[in-house]
């Protein structure tokens, strides 16, 4: 997946990279993650959608450092793609394959693997089983990866990750790759950010038989980061499928938060997706369509929408008087629907009537709620665009029903 950080040799920087990539950039102490489940809102549902989906597509490249060893010796030194080292050590029962029991320990040195991260520390890989020929690319494996201190260093920013994970590699389908990557606690963090991912497991299948190549992937678990106050529980009960570096044109993602709040992602396509959030207050759920690309960047709407002023009269009976105002201001709650009236925002107006409201480029009606202080408000609807670039000013006008 394009928005998923590539490593030939690293799972977990791209199981959790995620919840230290989506901050302002500024420098600071790392924060304790927060405890409790998380608030979902529509606030808060695009950097925690952005943080769960990361999870989903993380293990695509796992087990390439597995096949990568298929005759590892002890105490050998194996340069990097382009500079820096990786020192093999470990006992191995049978130099010409992998067999249970056997233990490989893998310390980098400096390594940079050609695709702009570096890598220090040690990781140690125990094999619990294995059958099949890593020579012919035809394997079952199963295995215990433990991480401690592992450091990747990607320009200026140093991400740490310590924890666990057990492996599942299943390669002896010709051209089918499947791997599944589970574990009880895996934390990373940086000079910024944290991030925990406990209980989980994540499930991809590559399937180089079609051209382009087929992935579908799933997964399970929590999540805390400090991306997001809180910590979310997700499932995949619609697996993504997609094409090779293209985002997945089908599936769904479930999160849940706090007090019944949730959230779910539906891949409409290869470019669109739907976020349902449901906010667990019975206030109905909010639907809002966006993109993979701005959902890669933790955004819905962003730097885009309408803003503007709501305005009722006549706000005197009789006859209008020359020089008498007879408009006014007021504070209300309005929805925003899309082209199939599905509800994608909600704002309210303050005393003055003013509003804003972040919406992706395109046709909304406004519908005011039914406490709104004017005439039939949920038939007074309004019909508004947000431009492509920036807000549109806009001037809401609404009967009140004096006569």
């Amino acid at each position: 997946m394009r928005f998923i950080k590539q490593s030939v040799i690293f799972l977990l920087s791209t199981v959790l990279f995620v919840a230290c990539s989506g901050s302002s950039g500024e420098s600071g102490p790392s924060t304790p993650l927060p405890s409790g489940m998380a608030k979902i809102d529509a606030s808060t549902a695009a950097p925690i959608a952005q943080g769960t989906i990361e999870v989903v597509f993380s293990s695509g490249k796992f087990a390439d450092i597995l096949l990568g060893v298929s005759a590892p010796v002890p105490g050998t030194t194996t340069p990097c793609v382009a500079d820096g080292s990786v020192i093999v050590s470990g006992q191995i029962a049978d130099l010409s394959t992998l067999s249970a029991g056997d233990r490989i320990l893998l310390q980098f040195a400096d390594c940079d693997d050609g695709a702009g991260q570096v890598l220090n520390g040690t990781y140690q890989v125990d094999i619990n089983s294995f059958s099949g020929d890593l020579l012919a690319g035809l394997a079952q494996l199963n295995a215990a990866v433990t991480l401690d201190g592992f450091e990747v260093t990607e320009g200026q920013e140093r991400t740490s990750l310590t924890g666990g994970v057990t492996l599942a590699l299943d390669t002896t389908m010709p051209l089918t790759t499947s791997i599944s990557v589970s574990g009880d606690s895996v934390s990373v963090s940086d000079n910024t950010d944290a991030a925990t991912l406990t209980l989980f497991r994540i499930d991809t299948t590559r399937d180089a038989g079609v051209a382009p190549e087929a992935y579908t992937s799933a997964a399970t678990g929590t999540l805390s980061s400090t991306l997001f106050a809180g910590a979310v529980n997700y499932s995949t009960p619609i697996p993504f499928m997609g094409f090779a570096d293209e985002y997945p044109f089908t599936g769904k993602l479930s999160v849940t938060g706090s007090g019944g709040a949730a959230v779910s992602l539906f891949a409409l396509d290869s470019v669109n997706v739907r976020l349902e959030i449901d906010p667990g207050d019975a206030s109905g759920i909010v639907s809002k369509v966006t993109t993979w690309e701005k959902l890669a960047n933790g955004v819905v709407g962003d730097g885009t929408g309408i803003r503007g002023q709501v305005i009722r009269g006549p706000i005197n009976p009789g006859p209008e008087i020359e020089g008498v105002i007879n408009e006014e201001p007021f504070s209300a709650s309005f929805s925003v629907l899309d082209s199939e009236n599905n509800i994608v925002a909600r704002f309210e107006s303050d005393e003055n009537g003013s509003f804003e409201v972040a919406l992706v480029p395109g046709e909304y009606t406004v519908v005011p709620g039914p406490s709104a202080p004017i005439l039939f408000p949920e038939q007074q609807t309004k019909t508004v665009s947000a431009p492509e670039d920036g807000f549109a000013e806009v001037l809401l006008e609404f009967d009140t029903g004096i006569r």
